[in-house]
């Protein structure tokens, strides 16, 4: 898990917002948002140790991709583990098509683009 893998994670685990945490770290939302996304790290000591202290993980941990961290991994919600699941017997038991494959591919697609156009700017930035 890369650093911002981890730090949502860390966030989720702890049912804070985006928002919440930025907050609670002395960081802007965008900032937060960058370091989730990997789009940059922390460039100041003290904001890993902020990081390190409020979710009691060592900066080591949170800095090495090949370092796992208690409590965290990168298996999806349960919810989200069964519904592949099922999708995966569906595809593999042979009881679709190719034209029907292509079917629930793009109505899972059409969901999905839905979904992100429905949650408006706010939820675009934290996720549910």
């Amino acid at each position: 898990m890369t650093f911002g893998d981890k730090l949502r994670a860390l966030r989720k685990s702890k049912r804070m917002t985006q928002k919440e945490l930025s907050q609670t770290l002395g960081l802007t939302s965008r900032t937060l948002i960058n370091y989730e996304q990997g789009i940059c790290m922390p460039k100041k000591a003290d904001v890993l140790l902020r990081i390190s202290n409020l979710f009691g993980v060592p900066v080591d941990a949170l800095l090495h991709d090949d370092t796992p961290i208690a409590g965290i991994t990168d298996q999806p919600p349960a919810d989200v583990r069964r519904f592949l699941e099922e999708a995966s017997a569906l595809f593999a038991g042979g009881k679709l098509g190719d034209e029907d494959r292509e079917l629930v591919m793009r109505a899972i697609r059409e969901l999905y683009e839905e979904s992100r156009g429905a949650c408006g700017e706010k939820e675009k930035h934290e996720p549910a």
